[in-house]
């Protein structure tokens, strides 16, 4: 999942580029955002964050770290609309790595606050896909409850205060937080309600705040009789919750509450087992004390006793063993063996023995996934074919490549497996190896003749995977046999141009290294070079090593953005420096229709601004919108920015196109000191020097 929110549309493909992505500029998304104030009160009526606003303003200017932070405290204070916002950063990857599982998180977490639109945003994730596994039923029921709550019907909610689903989202927000006000005011509200409250994962507000450490707001909860023993879908209880966090006055509180010491969680990991993975003595001794079962044994079969040895904790093996604990396990050498001599027998005598997971596999797959050489080495001696394929189209020699298994891999070559077979998707094993980051079987692989430029259906070769994971390392095997660096895939993507996406200096310059003519302006489906990509990552090293192979220094993208507007957005003078000596326009528009010396201005990035207008940066020069870099920095409060462009010659009386000054958008946002002297400079400048300016 890459863009939620009032962000890009939910069924593109990535936040820079490609043939199903929609692109938005600055000033759609912006009326995009104010669109969605005007919704119904109903489906907004929970979005009294000032921080949610400040947040859009911030994304306006393309200050895309800061609405991070913003939206980020408010989603965590239980905001749904700040929730639906951050999931479309996490989305987009703008301000905050690109994670789809977090998107997730936080748009459901909004839809399970009665949000319209991230119900609705929800919805089309779940047909997809997209960050959540497909699940078209749940899809269709986030659908209705959309439709309900639109038309006024649905959500269960009160008719009076907050509605239910908001109440238990706030409730939640201030357990995590140890908000004890909070928590007296919104339980006052409906007493009756109780106070487990669990959420669709079957979190209750006890857990919310053992997990958080939240130790005033789980005695607060105990005192009300909160369940001290309740498990959420996981299996996991608010004990061990507060083990995981190391907070041994949670722990306290919650033995004191009769929390079971002994209470098993997902896996069978008993409380006791948590605290020794954690390397906690006095944790330790706590459970202990409450009496906590020694010698519970995990579903793998370890005992606590057995984790500490695996820590090599000495001194908790010796307390372990004082208590009377026991290992649960038969020695390593001895299990292996035994494993490996059944399951070659159940492979040989039962193929599918191998279990559900491995359905429609043949055995020697299954020994070479699992890296069992000798069973490998069993079944070949009875006579198995090296080249069977899995329902997917892949090979024995596939599946170890993939896991790493070395010396299986040499097994299988030496038995004639095919080194380039393709599976189902185009990939051979060179690709899976790849993507894995097994250096070694890669090396194993070239040696045998794997093609280091052979495609898969996406078009990748082994290069772009390698790339795209950051394996250095397997990335200079194949450079080393010659692998294409400008070598595009379907989606308009060279190695070279994954590599700076990804702010990869090391693996960029060995790309550098093995190319023989120019760069120009090779760019992808956006528009975008790498040197476009090494700006917005703000690394001027590697703009520099780009710019000595040749790479267009002003290219802009699609959209407008050109290297100079990502290097100022990124906060990096010596990337400016060395695109402005390239030859980088200083006064084009970008994207939003702003100027470098705007962004810098509406960032307060003095520095920047001093460099811009050194490189001969226009003061006066317009926006889009009629705005000036002395408006922008009046409307964002930036006050010494301000006064340095007054010094520099910037006209105060200069208006936009809804005819407003600098000092009226100041104001008008509160910053009134800003307001009075610009009001002092607009009178020295005359009363018509903006209508009449440029």
């Amino acid at each position: 999942m890459e863009r939620l929110s009032s962000l890009p549309d939910l069924g593109g493909r990535g936040a820079r580029g490609g043939p199903a992505r929609m692109r938005f500029t600055g000033r759609a998304l912006f009326l995009l955002m104010l669109c969605t104030l005007l919704l119904p009160a109903r489906a907004l009526e929970q979005a009294q964050d000032p921080r949610v606003a400040q947040a859009r303003a911030a994304i306006r200017l393309r200050d895309y770290h800061r609405a991070a932070r913003l939206l980020r405290a408010a989603a965590e204070a239980g905001d749904p609309v700040a929730q639906f916002d951050l999931a479309g950063l996490y989305r987009s990857g703008r301000g905050v790595p690109r994670d789809p599982r977090q998107a997730a998180h936080w748009l459901e977490r909004s839809a399970q606050a009665g949000y319209v639109p991230a119900m609705r945003a929800l919805a089309r994730m779940l047909e997809q896909g997209r960050g959540v596994p497909r699940d078209p039923d749940a899809a269709r029921a986030w659908r209705a409850r959309a439709r309900a709550a639109r038309k006024g019907k649905g959500g269960g909610e009160e008719t009076v205060g907050l509605p239910q689903e908001v109440w238990q989202a706030r409730m939640h927000a201030a357990a995590r937080a140890g908000d004890l006000h909070e928590l007296e005011v919104l339980h006052a509200q409906r007493p009756q309600a109780g106070l487990e409250l669990p959420d669709a994962h079957g979190r209750t507000l006890l857990m919310e705040a053992a997990e958080a450490g939240r130790a005033g707001a789980v005695r607060w909860l105990l005192d009300r009789h909160a369940r001290p023993d309740v498990r959420d879908r996981r299996g996991d209880t608010p004990l061990i919750l507060a083990l995981r966090r190391d907070c041994a006055a949670c722990v306290r509180a919650l033995l004191a509450a009769g929390a079971s010491p002994s209470r098993a969680g997902v896996q069978g990991i008993t409380p006791l087992m948590v605290a020794v993975e954690r390397g906690r003595p006095e944790l330790v001794e706590l459970l202990l004390q409450a009496g906590a079962e020694v010698n519970a044994r995990s579903r793998a079969g370890r005992t606590a006793l057995d984790l500490a040895r695996l820590r090599h904790d000495e001194r908790l093996v010796q307390r372990l063993r004082r208590a009377g604990a026991r290992s649960g396990r038969p020695p390593a050498r001895a299990v292996r063996h035994a494993f490996r001599k059944r399951l070659a027998e159940a492979l040989v005598q039962r193929p599918r023995a191998a279990g559900k997971a491995y359905r429609g596999w043949s055995p020697l797959a299954v020994a070479a996934a699992r890296g069992e050489r000798e069973v490998v080495d069993l079944l070949l001696r009875q006579g198995a074919r090296p080249d069977v394929t899995d329902p997917s189209g892949a090979t024995p020699l596939m599946r170890a490549a993939e896991q790493g298994h070395l010396a299986i891999v040499a097994r299988l070559l030496a038995a004639g497996a095919d080194v380039h077979h393709r599976d189902r998707a185009g990939r051979t094993a060179l690709h899976l190896a790849t993507r894995a980051g097994h250096r070694q079987v890669v090396r194993r692989l070239l040696e045998a003749g794997a093609r280091v430029g052979a495609v898969d259906g996406k078009g990748d070769t082994p290069l772009h995977l390698a790339a795209r994971e950051g394996a250095r390392g397997v990335a200079e095997e194949l450079l080393a046999h010659a692998a294409g660096v400008l070598r595009r895939n379907r989606d308009g993507e060279s190695p070279l141009l994954i590599a700076a996406r990804r702010c990869d200096t090391a693996l960029v310059r060995a790309m550098l290294d093995r190319l023989r003519r120019p760069l120009g302006d090779h760019h992808d489906r956006a528009g975008r070079t790498p040197v476009w990509y090494a700006a917005d990552c703000g690394r001027p090293e590697l703009v520099a090593a780009l710019l000595r192979k040749g790479a267009d220094a002003d290219r802009p993208d699609r959209r407008g953005d050109r290297p100079l507007h990502r290097a100022v957005m990124a906060g990096s003078e010596p990337t400016v420096a060395r695109l402005l000596a390239a030859g980088a326009s200083v006064n084009a528009l970008g994207a939003d229709g702003t100027t470098p010396l705007m962004l810098a201005a509406g960032r307060g990035q003095s520095a920047l601004i001093e460099r811009l207008l050194a490189a001969g940066a226009q003061i006066d020069a317009r926006g889009a919108g009629g705005e000036t870099a002395l408006m922008v920095a009046a409307l964002q409060g930036r006050e010494a920015v301000v006064r340095r462009l007054l010094a520099a010659g910037a006209n105060p009386n200069l208006r936009n196109r809804q005819h407003k000054r600098a000092v009226e958008l100041a104001r008008g946002a509160g910053h009134t000191r800003i307001a009075r002297l610009l009001e002092k400079e607009a009178a020295r400048h005359g009363l018509f020097g903006g209508w009449f300016g440029r």
